[in-house]
């Protein structure tokens, strides 16, 4: 799942540098774990707005990866940068 996730997942979900502009939701267990047919099929179909679906491009089996995946990660700490003001960089 998580080899999956970061080919398929992480340049939108997670930041590539700090501050980068990040395009989907940082995911986490707390968000997966009460809503995992949901994250399933979001991840299958996508949405009308950036996210697209994957039903063509991963197998059921390899969207089952990546929530089990993410049932493992960490919400992650709000962290203030010194040079950008104490901006909060998780959004």
């Amino acid at each position: 799942g998580r080899r999956v996730f970061q080919q398929r997942c992480a340049i939108c979900h997670t930041e590539s540098t700090p501050g980068a502009k990040r395009y989907g939701p940082v995911l986490y267990k707390e968000l997966i774990v009460v809503n995992e047919d949901a994250m399933r099929a979001f991840i299958t179909n996508g949405s009308a707005g950036k996210m697209p679906g994957f039903k063509y491009g991963l197998e059921p089996a390899e969207i089952d990866a990546i929530v089990e995946y993410l049932k493992t990660v960490s919400r992650p700490v709000k962290r203030n940068t010194p040079d950008a003001g104490n901006v909060n960089v998780m959004d």
